[in-house]
């Protein structure tokens, strides 16, 4: 019996591995941006009752008349999928009492609609929407303009779209217009597509959107929908306009953009693009305030968008921007049983201790030369080997798979216990991004902090924890105490309450609250040292973030405010440093090492300016830097891995380690491994 094969339904695509980096890269730009505008994200269902959208929509409109994908359940009552976002968050902030104050929502997923699939069109699509509640003035309209400027520049994509406004007024100017519109268009109704014909009496502001030449011409001798606003739209409008110009934004009035559904009032927007032919519309929203009350709850003013998620990866695969799949960094080859056990448990305690890394281990047995070809295809850079060999001298084979990674070693069989440090040496310095020249330019931070995020994972757990103890340690916590008058006192309590907040010494009270008291830190006591211990730690949740240029612009407000000299000054070099290499501009970044005077901190200076000279291909460079941060640094110093540091330096010469052996000795014991971390919040009481 032959079986049939089931696809997929038309117009709703598989979106492949291949494919998903650039969507993940995209997501997770998008989140990062509404993040740092203050919205929350909200989960909605993919089902909702078919008068929800007929209500919202307006039941004469293309989408209830002929796009949406309703049936009846077992009960009888008539679903739908969701055609669009808006409705359903209104539904959900009314049902669940949120609107009582204002709010900022935005959500991601598939909608539905019936149409004829082409590109930048399916039938299953994705959008993210964003929405803001119980802000009547137009200084909302513009931030969610904004907004979106400050997105497509994160992505690469301002030279692609251009801003369209315009204002469609309250429901009785466009009852006027609308009548006048229909008027005319009655004389011309002959010379009128046929989907203008159809939409005259149902719905004829659509008409203005018409792709036909012939109706548009028919169009610029008939009435404009300005001379019917009432003065509120237009006051507001002018507001609008005013606030874009101020924030340098570019826009073009465009007095026939209507959107396609009942509920927008006053401000409508798109973003439009020449890049996807048909499909030119990236992102389009307005204000809607009337919907809320339409659909049951109090009268609340509201303006949002919605983004096409198909379209914007379209036009990031159309400008070259590739954020390539996440390759595998090490691929475990294990030959016979004795040795697939003793790879299986050690690889789970690699994966324990280095969290970032990306590891596959083979499964279903096979050759040692079949298992190694697997691991090339793989794009690993590092095998791990255990054999019969490695199984009796409890050790494994770390193999550099890529050629083109420096002076790596190439094989070296070594013990079970010094597989980290070796396996971290043996991955660095960490890839550079890619894409049509270099993603770099196309703001891909997420990819560009992987670098700063290797060099810390090669200093163990410690480099954050290390900054907050070397301050807190120079600064003391008598100093914290003693600030008992005036502005002082008051910026020591609020800088105890958000440690608090963030969890030092404690589980996490409530992350967002640290955030926020950080951020009044900064405002309201920009003289004071806590001013500066909270930028240093939004600096720290930038990075975590992958947000390079927030990290960037906290670290450098701390050299702005921190005394010439001080701690805080050379802790936030030092890390405006890593940032600034991180996200592709080592010559500043050698710059501000070379020029700053580190004092306390030059191991930890000249271990950064190894790592940088060393990912810039300048071997003998970064090892003098190596060399001199093991000569300089104290053997109880904490937040640097002294293991980790002669691992870098055995990977570029083996002689350099001997001579560095005789001019430290005394110094420092080169088998000892990096001495444990500190709590902070002892260190802090210490």
């Amino acid at each position: 019996e032959v079986v049939s094969e089931i696809t997929a339904i038309r117009g709703m695509s598989d979106i492949l591995p291949d494919e998903t980096p650039r969507w993940q890269f995209l997501e997770r730009t998008v989140a990062s941006v509404l993040a740092a505008y203050g919205y929350g994200e909200i989960r909605l269902p993919v089902v909702e009752k078919t008068a929800l959208f007929k209500r919202s929509i307006g039941e004469v409109t293309d989408i209830v008349e002929k796009e949406m994908y309703t049936f009846d359940d077992r009960n009888g009552d008539s679903m739908t999928l969701r055609p669009e976002g808006t409705a359903g968050c209104v539904r959900a902030a009314i049902q669940q009492g949120i609107l009582n104050t204002p709010r900022r929502l935005w959500y991601t997923g598939p909608m539905f609609r019936y149409e004829r699939p082409q590109k930048g069109r399916q039938r299953q699509f994705h959008q993210t929407g964003v929405e803001s509640f119980g802000v009547a003035t137009p200084d909302m309209d513009a931030e969610l303009i904004l907004l979106c400027a400050r997105l497509w520049r994160r992505l690469g994509l301002t030279d692609c779209v251009e801003l369209q406004i315009n204002s469609i007024g309250n429901a009785e100017a466009r009852k006027a217009y609308r009548d006048a519109l229909v008027d005319y268009l009655q004389q011309h109704l002959d010379a009128l597509d046929e989907d203008s014909q159809r939409r005259l009496h149902s719905n004829p502001l659509r008409i203005l959107d018409s792709k036909s030449p012939q109706t548009q011409a028919i169009l610029d001798g008939g009435p404009t929908l300005i001379d019917f606003l009432d003065e509120e739209a237009n006051t507001d409008f002018a507001r609008l306009c005013e606030l874009l110009d101020a924030a340098g934004l570019a826009y073009v009035v465009n007095r026939r953009l209507v959107r396609g559904l009942d509920y927008y009032n006053k401000t409508v927007f798109e973003w439009v693009t020449d890049r996807l032919g048909a499909q030119g519309t990236v992102c389009a929203g307005g204000r809607y305030d009337g919907l809320v009350k339409q659909l049951g709850g109090k009268p609340t003013p509201a303006v949002g968008c919605a983004m096409g998620m198909e379209r914007l990866v379209l036009l990031l695969a159309e400008q070259g921007v590739v954020a390539d799949a996440a390759t595998v960094d090490v691929y475990v080859v294990a030959v016979g049983s004795d040795a697939e056990l003793m790879a299986l448990v050690s690889t789970e305690r690699v994966r324990e201790q280095n969290p970032q890394l990306r590891i596959m281990q083979h499964a279903g047995g096979g050759s040692f030369k079949s298992q190694m070809k697997k691991a090339d295809k793989s794009g690993a850079r590092v095998a791990l080997i255990w054999g019969e060999d490695e199984v009796a001298a409890h050790a494994v084979t770390i193999k550099s798979l890529r050629e083109g990674d420096g002076e790596r070693l190439e094989q070296s069989t070594v013990p079970l216990g010094e597989l980290d440090s070796t396996l971290c040496a043996a991955l660095a310095p960490s890839d550079r991004v890619r894409g049509k020249n270099n993603v770099e330019e196309y703001s891909t931070e997420e990819e560009q902090v992987e670098a700063l995020r290797r060099w810390w994972r090669e200093n163990g757990r410690s480099i954050i924890a290390a900054v907050i103890i070397a301050l807190a340690a120079s600064f003391s916590w008598q100093t914290w105490e003693s600030s008992q008058e005036g502005h002082q006192e008051e910026a020591s309590t609020v800088y105890e309450a958000m440690l608090r907040a963030i969890g030092i010494g404690e589980a996490s009270v409530n992350a967002q609250m640290g955030v926020n008291l950080a951020e009044q830190l900064k405002q309201n006591f920009d003289g004071t040292i806590y001013a500066q211990f909270a930028a240093l730690h939004l600096a720290a949740l930038a990075v975590n973030r992958g947000e390079l240029p927030e990290a960037e612009d906290e670290l450098r407000w701390v050299l702005g405010k921190a005394a010439k000299g001080s701690d805080a000054e050379q802790v936030a070099q030092l890390r405006l440093a890593r940032v600034l290499a991180s996200s592709g501009d080592t010559a500043q970044a050698l710059a501000i090492l070379d020029d700053a005077a580190p004092g306390p901190y030059g191991a930890s200076y000249a271990a950064a300016r190894g790592d940088i000279l060393q990912s810039t291909g300048r071997a003998d460079e970064a090892r003098d830097a190596y060399m001199q941060a093991l000569a300089q640094a104290d053997s109880n110093q904490e937040g640097l891995n002294f293991s980790v540091l002669q691992q870098k330096l055995q990977s570029l010469t083996p002689v350099a380690a001997r001579d560095l052996k005789e001019t430290v000795s005394g110094q420092l014991d080169m088998s000892e491994q990096a001495p444990a971390i500190t709590d902070p919040v002892e260190t802090l009481e210490q």
